[in-house]
């Protein structure tokens, strides 16, 4: 998760950008909370698309539902990628897609190192740095569902924008993530 972070905080400060709106979405919270909280004169504002928001001292697997934690406890130490066949991951990824557009985009999936799920990540600040934030929420979403997502948001103090979508909303309804987004900016 740290690479994630510092390649991310290396890019901005290389290309010299600033009034940056980050987003970000499932697990990459984790990295705009610490981006934002290491070169915040740099972020204009946070938005969390479905995204978890992390708290000091927890790694991404804190932040999962009880079903996910376990799975990914018993591959600790066995597997150094994490990912899984068509059939597992089609319950919980595009959700609100069907047919070959679901499974156009189920094969785009890639597997994510499993050490990022269990680097836990220190915060001396977040989530009270001053930066704005956005929390928006799919009420489909299975892989992180809305009973969830709503603790995230509350976490930020912020109420959750909803979308009538699942995980992958900028895919499925990216016309509502677009129109959010361009509001913000």
């Amino acid at each position: 998760m740290s690479i994630y972070i510092n390649d991310v905080i290396d890019f901005i400060r290389k290309e010299n950008l600033r009034d940056l709106v980050l987003v970000g979405h499932s697990m990459s919270g984790i990295v705009i909370s610490k981006v934002a909280e290491e070169i915040p004169e740099r972020v204009k504002h946070l938005v969390y698309l479905g995204a978890v928001v992390p708290q000091n001292g927890e790694a991404l697997i804190d932040l999962l539902t009880k079903e996910r934690q376990e799975t990914l406890s018993k591959l600790q130490g066995k597997v150094k990628e994490v990912f899984g066949t068509l059939e597992q991951l089609r319950p919980m990824y595009f959700t609100d897609l069907e047919g070959e557009e679901k499974e156009f985009y189920l094969k785009q999936l890639t597997p994510q190192p499993l050490a990022a799920f269990f680097e836990k990540i220190q915060f001396k600040q977040f989530p009270q740095i001053d930066v704005p934030k956005t929390y928006i929420l799919g009420l489909r979403d299975v892989s992180l569902p809305p009973e969830l997502t709503r603790r995230f948001a509350e976490r930020l103090g912020v109420t959750p924008l909803e979308i009538d979508a699942g995980h992958d909303m900028m895919v499925s309804r990216p016309d509502e993530v677009a129109k959010i987004l361009l509001d913000i900016a």
